[in-house]
C-alpha cells in the first residue's frame, strides 16, 4: 500500500503517530514552528483559539484576579472593675485610618465608690483617654478602650452601741473612703483627704488638728485619734497620758497606722514597726524587718500585742502572749489579713477562711458558719467581725452587735469596742 492509499485509509506506517482528527490538530500544532498558519489547509475554527493561544507571547502572564480586602480591626468596650451595668458594643468593622466615634456609657456601667468618667487606652488610666464622642482614626490593630473611673466614695453605716454617739454619723454622710472605729468614737476619711470624728470626745479624741487635709489612712484607740499623711508622716491628737500621741522620730516613711487603747503603731515603708505609748506591758519600741526576709504587708495592735502579716502569708508576733494570743496555730502560711482584740488575734486566709487565736472566753472563736468566703476581719477588745465575699457582715464575740439591716453591700469594715462600721454605696 502506498503512502498515499494509508493516508486515504487513515492507517499509518510503522513508527509513524496516527493520524485522526485528534491527531491532525497535534501534527498540526507539531508543524507551527515550521508552517505559516495560512499554508495549512484543512485546519478548521474550533482549532484556530488553540493555535493562537500557543502562540501568543503576552509577557503578562496569567490573570492575579482581584486584589485581597484590605484589613479590618474591631473597637472593643472593657468595664475595668466594673460592679454592674453592661459594655457598649461597636459592630463596625474599620478599616486602618477610618474615623472611629466613641460610644458612651450606653450600657449604665456601674463600679461601687466610682463614677463612670470616660474611656482609656489603658487599663491603668496612663493612655490616652477619650470622652463620648471623640473621634479618633483607627490604626492598623485592633483597638481595646477602657472604663476610666473617679473615685466618689461611700456612706457609712453604723450599728450597735450608741451611748457616746459613735454611730451617729454626721452630715452628710457620703464621700467616705475608710472607717475606723476606737471603743467609745468613730473617725471616717473622706475622698478628699478631711477626716469626720464622731461620738465621745471626752479627750478631744474627735479634734482634728489643722490642716484637716492630706490623710490617707487613720485609726482610733481608747481616748486617742491617729492619722496617715501622703507625705509618709502621722498626726496623733487626743489623750497623751501614756505618751500614744508622741511619735517617735523621725515622723516619716510611714505606710500604716493602727491603735489600741493606750497603744499607737506605725509601719514604715522598709518594713520596720515602730510602737510607742504604754502600759503593764510595755512592748514599745522599734521592731525592724529583716531585709533579707519576706517584706512586712500589714500590722494589728492589740491591748498588748502585735501581729505582723509578710508577703509569703506567714505571722510573725511581739508583746504580751498571756493569753496564747502570740501561738499562731499551724500551719502559719497562707495568711492575708490579720486582726488584734484585747488578747486574741484574727488570720484571714486565702481560701477566705478565718482562724481565730488567743483569749476564747467571750466567744472570739465562734466565728459564725459557715466559715468560709471572707474578705477581711476587724477586732476590738472582745468583739470580732468579718465581711464576706458576698458584701453581708458577720459579727462575734462579746458584745455582737445585732446586724445591721439590710445586711448587704458593705465593701469595708472596722469594729470598735461595742460597735461595727461599715462601708457602702
Amino acid at each position: 500500500m502506498t503512502r498515499k492509499e494509508q493516508q486515504r485509509r487513515g492507517t499509518h506506517a510503522p513508527g509513524m503517530g496516527a493520524v485522526g482528527p485528534g491527531g491532525a490538530a497535534l501534527a498540526l500544532c507539531l508543524a507551527l514552528g515550521i508552517l505559516a498558519i495560512g499554508a495549512i489547509s484543512g485546519c478548521t475554527n474550533s482549532l484556530l483559539p488553540i493555535i493562537k493561544a500557543l502562540t501568543s507571547s503576552d509577557d503578562g502572564g496569567s490573570d492575579p484576579g482581584p486584589p485581597p480586602p484590605a484589613p479590618t480591626y474591631a473597637v472593643t468596650y472593657h468595664g475595668n472593675g466594673s460592679t454592674g451595668g453592661s459594655v457598649p458594643a461597636d459592630p463596625t468593622a474599620y478599616a486602618e485610618g477610618q474615623s472611629v466615634t466613641v460610644l458612651g456609657n450606653t450600657g449604665s456601667l456601674a463600679r461601687s465608690g466610682w463614677s463612670f468618667s470616660g474611656w482609656n487606652t489603658q487599663p491603668d488610666g496612663s493612655g490616652s483617654g477619650y470622652a463620648e464622642g471623640a473621634s479618633l482614626p483607627m490604626g492598623d490593630a485592633d483597638l481595646d478602650l477602657y472604663a476610666e473611673w473617679s473615685f466618689v466614695g461611700w456612706r457609712v453605716v453604723a450599728w450597735g452601741s450608741n451611748g457616746d454617739g459613735q454611730c451617729t454619723v454626721p452630715v452628710p454622710n457620703s464621700g467616705f473612703a475608710a472607717v475606723a472605729a476606737g471603743t467609745y468614737h468613730s473617725l471616717g476619711l473622706k475622698a478628699d483627704g478631711t477626716v469626720v470624728a464622731w461620738g465621745s470626745n471626752a479627750s478631744w479624741q474627735c479634734n482634728v488638728p489643722e490642716p484637716n487635709s492630706g490623710f490617707v489612712a487613720v485609726a482610733a484607740g481608747l481616748y486617742h485619734s491617729l492619722g496617715l499623711k501622703a507625705d509618709g508622716t502621722v498626726v496623733a491628737w487626743g489623750s497623751n497620758a501614756s505618751r500614744q500621741c508622741d511619735v517617735p522620730v523621725p515622723n516619716s516613711g510611714f505606710v500604716a497606722v493602727a491603735a489600741a487603747n493606750v497603744y499607737s503603731l506605725g509601719l514604715k515603708a522598709d518594713g520596720t514597726v515602730v510602737c510607742w505609748g504604754g502600759e503593764t506591758w510595755y512592748f514599745a519600741g522599734t521592731y525592724p524587718n529583716d531585709p533579707l526576709g519576706p517584706p512586712v504587708v500589714a500590722v494589728a495592735l492589740g491591748r498588748g500585742h502585735i501581729l505582723v502579716l509578710k508577703s509569703d502569708g506567714t505571722i510573725t508576733t511581739y508583746g504580751d502572749n498571756s493569753s496564747g494570743q502570740r501561738v499562731v496555730p499551724a500551719p502559719n502560711s497562707g495568711f492575708v489579713a490579720v486582726a488584734a482584740g484585747s488578747y486574741n488575734s484574727l488570720g484571714l486566709k486565702a481560701d477566705g477562711t478565718i482562724v481565730p487565736w488567743g483569749d476564747r472566753g467571750s466567744g472570739q472563736y465562734a466565728v459564725p458558719a459557715p466559715n468560709v468566703g471572707f474578705l477581711a476581719v476587724s477586732a476590738r477588745w472582745d468583739h470580732c467581725l468579718g465581711l464576706r465575699s458576698n458584701g453581708a457582715t458577720a459579727d462575734w464575740g462579746t458584745p455582737a452587735p445585732p446586724r445591721p439591716d439590710p445586711n448587704a453591700g458593705f465593701v469595708a469594715i472596722s469594729a470598735g469596742g461595742q460597735h461595727s462600721l461599715g462601708l457602702k454605696d
